[in-house]
């Protein structure tokens, strides 16, 4: 509100100063008058940012109005006025527009654009363009006051046609030098990143050397190499002489009841310097095995030597089965049996079996009589097992002769919340009676199976209980209206556009 205000006031101010000194304009043309020159300069530039700076180079301006656009590039980001007087901008189109009554006295900073550069390439002078939209200067002369000089103002685009890189002062070694080659270092260009200069790094003598070593061994010579890492070069080389058996270790095997031992000196380097054979022993460290037979296999006693050979071996004949009758009685519940029976091998053998007899049960008898608020239970025992087993028996039920509700009629506010409370004829018949509420009008009351009723809107409506079936049946109407406090919400606050 506050930009289309100053640009009103702009728009108001400039044509007034038309009209004022539009009857000397003609004259003006004839006198010399002093033309704006409209200067664009680079404030600064990196590789993300380009702040130009917007300058007035000649004249006593009263009104400008300019626009600066970019290449797709550059997206302008903000515009700062620098010069007094009403003035507003547009950063989404580049647009400026500054009066001031008392005049722009060149030279002046008018305006600061600041852009977000979308790519690292240096800003060149086509990357922007000037257009002067409304241009009144003030002049010493009264017949050339308030002239309008839009065509005659001269833009000068102080920016490079070509972009003149801008060389950092940190050195960045791109090629690091080695002991055959020279290396080099780069300046980039603070505006665009690029290489603004270069230059050699000299060569480097062999002192990043490695020293690869192979060890001499008893019958071979080693060797030691110097290799420079900078240009893969062997510097130099020498032989180192070969040890002789001089770092030797004993190894032993012990000899077993069949099996040879030996006795080694091996040198370090593999070789067997010297060698000894160690006799096999006798069978001296025996332990005794014992398997006991059973009813269907031969067991065994053996004796066995430490090194794993058997010494003696004896069999112990199998047993055979040693049977024997064995009967269970069958039950209400399971069958019986009578078999032959091992209980050395637990072997089961000729089976027959003798079927379970099932429950001898007694008549029902009441445990607890049923009443009409609670079921009662039978109970019945098998005379064979003494078993028992329960059952429910149903409560006593009586017939609905009358329903009757604590009021006919009532009255309740809009949404409000009423219980009604049934009473059923006889006593008896509440326990199993099955009670149905309901509502002949629903947008104007509901009624839950509580008989909870609420008042949904404005009306009247018959809430009714009634017995399953619809024999015995019981009303209420229920009249729903405003609360005073709810009229002044609805018609004198206009209530109805939030509580409705």
């Amino acid at each position: 509100m506050k930009k289309l205000l100053q640009k009103t006031i702009s728009l108001f101010l400039s044509a007034l100063m038309i009209l004022t000194v539009a009857p000397a304009f003609a004259l003006a043309a004839e006198n010399d008058v002093a033309i704006p020159e409209i200067i664009i300069e680079k404030t600064s530039e990196t590789q993300t940012e380009l702040v130009l700076t917007v300058k007035l180079g000649n004249s006593l301006l009263n009104c400008l109005d300019m626009q600066i656009a970019s290449s797709e590039s550059l997206e302008l980001t903000a515009i700062d006025i620098l010069c007094n007087g009403l003035s507003s901008f547009n950063v989404d189109n580049g647009k400026i527009s500054i009066t001031n009554s008392d005049g722009i006295v060149a030279p002046a900073d008018v305006a600061v654009y600041t852009f977000e550069k979308l790519s690292t390439a240096g800003v060149e002078a086509d990357d922007i363009t000037v257009t002067i939209l409304t241009c009144y200067i003030e002049a010493d002369d009264p017949e050339d006051a308030g002239a309008d000089v839009t065509d005659e103002t001269v833009v000068v685009n102080a920016l490079p046609e070509e972009h003149a890189h801008v060389a950092g002062t940190e050195w960045d070694e791109t090629k690091a030098p080695t002991c055959g080659e020279v290396g080099t270092e780069v300046l980039y260009c603070t505006e665009c990143g690029e290489i603004a200069d270069s230059r050699d790094v000299p060569t480097t003598e062999h002192i990043n050397t490695t020293v690869e070593t192979t060890e001499p061994t008893c019958t071979e010579d080693g060797v030691e190499k110097v290799y420079c890492n900078d240009c893969e070069q062997y510097v130099s080389e020498k032989t180192l002489e070969k040890t002789g058996h001089v770092d030797t270790h004993v190894e032993e095997k012990a000899p077993t009841c069949t099996e040879s031992g030996y006795r080694k000196v091996v040198c370090a380097c593999g070789e067997i310097v010297e060698e000894e054979t160690l006799e096999p022993t006798d069978h001296v460290g025996v332990t005794s095995e014992i398997k006991l037979p059973t009813c269907t296999e031969d067991g065994y006693e053996k004796t066995v030597c430490d090194c794993g050979e058997v010494a003696s071996y004896t069999v112990l004949e199998k047993t055979g089965h040693l049977w024997i009758d064995d009967v269970k009685t069958p039950t209400c519940t399971e069958d019986g049996y009578i078999r032959k029976y091992c209980p050395a091998c637990k072997a089961v053998e000729g089976t027959q079996t003798l079927t379970k007899s099932g429950h001898s049960w007694s008549d029902w008898s009441t445990v607890k009589a049923p009443t009409y608020s609670a079921t009662g239970i039978e109970r019945r025992i098998c005379g064979g097992c003494g078993t028992d087993e329960e059952r429910s028996v149903p409560k006593l039920v009586a017939e609905v002769s009358q329903l009757v509700l604590d009021t006919t009629e009532t009255t309740m506010n809009f949404r409000g919340t009423l219980r009604l409370f049934l009473s059923v004829l006889p006593e008896e018949a509440a326990y199993s009676a099955d009670i149905v509420w309901s509502s002949s009008d629903e947008n104007v009351a509901t009624v839950n199976e509580n008989g909870e009723v609420y008042a949904a809107n404005l009306g009247t409506a018959t809430i009714t209980a009634s017995t399953a079936d619809g024999s015995v049946v019981a009303t209420c109407e229920v009249t729903v209206k405003y609360s005073f406090l709810q009229w002044i919400i609805v018609y004198i606050l206009f209530g109805w556009i939030w509580y409705i």
